[in-house]
């Protein structure tokens, strides 16, 4: 499932947004209500007010990821209506958009899954998002997605999600989410495919899991395990090593961020009060930014006030100490002892003055 909760990707590989020929299909006729979708899916949509002329869907493919330059489907839109009909082996993941470019000012964006079943959406008006309604699938993904704004608990709630519903397959997609955004760890992923039955074994997201989520896991440092040390430039040229901040302080936040990443900057609130409430008692920051313009970066800092704070390196281009923490979305961060071991990883927001008053008292 590639859904971006409270994560930016990393854009080592920039997605191309081409923009493919829309086709020129007509609003097929309404189907007779004991025949709508007997054996696919069909989407009825509907504008009620500012409808555009087109819209457009594409399709993500056997690994969950989506092609932005191949539209898979598009339809005209008469009378503020739509409708897409198909069939897909298992739920699907799709995008729906009022443009075939992306970046279109102004266009609605939104993905989805769609499994074989009636789906409904609808949208307010220019300025509004997409409604959508329909299938079992989608409807226990509306229940599951805000556990990724608790990543503390996520193990927790999935479990007994899972004990209660063991064979949705909306479930085993989160698992598979979660394991990518590194928010469980490869035991906790393990303990959790074992309560699926069987049937499970043979669908797109248990193939996933095991072919490639769970392997990446497992490259992760979690807590535990001990820091890999890390030497970068500051805005001044300066060289300066994680090792040698640790040597000054009982506990170092390594925090790896951008100037563009919005949920990173929304971060920085809570890392400064944590400073300020802690860096008397031996806490302090080391931001490893994965910024490409350096001028980005060194503006950012400045704007958040955080420049002399604490201390601030800029990642090489060949994204050395990225990969070896194997960083593959931010804002990611690791709070690490003096000692080198790692003691928790992505705290955000509240959990980090938590833990910290945990780790140093009030």
């Amino acid at each position: 499932m590639k859904k971006i909760f409270i994560l930016c990707a990393l854009p080592l590989v920039a997605a191309t947004l081409i923009a493919a020929k829309p086709s020129k299909k007509q609003l097929p006729a309404p189907p007779a209500p004991e025949l709508q979708a007997p054996s696919g899916y069909l989407i009825n949509g509907e504008f009620k007010a500012d409808a555009p002329d087109m819209v457009y869907l594409w399709k993500a493919d056997s690994t969950d990821n989506i092609n932005l330059s191949q539209i898979s489907d598009s339809v005209r839109v008469e009378d503020g209506k739509f409708r897409f009909a198909g069939s897909v082996a298992e739920p699907t993941m799709f995008l729906i958009a009022t443009s075939p470019n992306l970046r279109t000012a102004g266009a609605t964006v939104q993905n989805f899954y769609v499994e074989n079943g009636v789906t409904t959406i609808t949208r307010e008006n220019a300025s509004s998002k997409f409604v959508i309604r329909g299938t079992r699938f989608h409807s226990e993904m509306e229940r599951l997605t805000p556990l990724f704004q608790n990543p503390t608990h996520i193990y927790d709630s999935l479990r007994n999600f899972i004990v209660d519903n063991p064979t949705s397959l909306a479930a085993l997609d989160v698992v598979r989410a979660a394991a990518g955004y590194s928010q469980l760890t490869p035991a906790q992923v393990e303990n959790l495919m074992a309560l699926f039955p069987e049937s499970a074994h043979s669908t797109r997201d248990w193939r996933l899991l095991e072919e490639k989520a769970l392997p990446e896991l497992r490259k992760e440092l979690f807590a535990g395990d001990k820091y890999k040390d890390i030497t970068l430039s500051t805005k001044d040229s300066v060289a300066t090593s994680l090792s040698a901040v640790l040597a000054a302080h009982k506990y170092v936040l390594l925090d790896f961020w951008a100037s563009w990443c919005g949920p990173c900057r929304k971060d920085i609130p809570a890392i400064k009060a944590a400073v300020e409430r802690f860096g008397g008692k031996g806490f302090t920051v080391f931001g490893v930014s994965v910024d490409r313009d350096r001028d980005a970066w060194i503006k950012a800092m400045g704007d958040e006030g955080i420049d002399t704070l604490w201390p601030n390196v800029i990642e090489t281009k060949e994204n050395v100490y990225s990969k070896a923490y194997n960083v593959k979305f931010i804002p990611k961060n690791y709070l690490i002892a003096a000692d080198g071991t790692i003691v928790a990883t992505n705290l955000h927001g509240e959990e980090l003055a938590k833990k910290l008053s945990e780790l140093l008292g009030e």
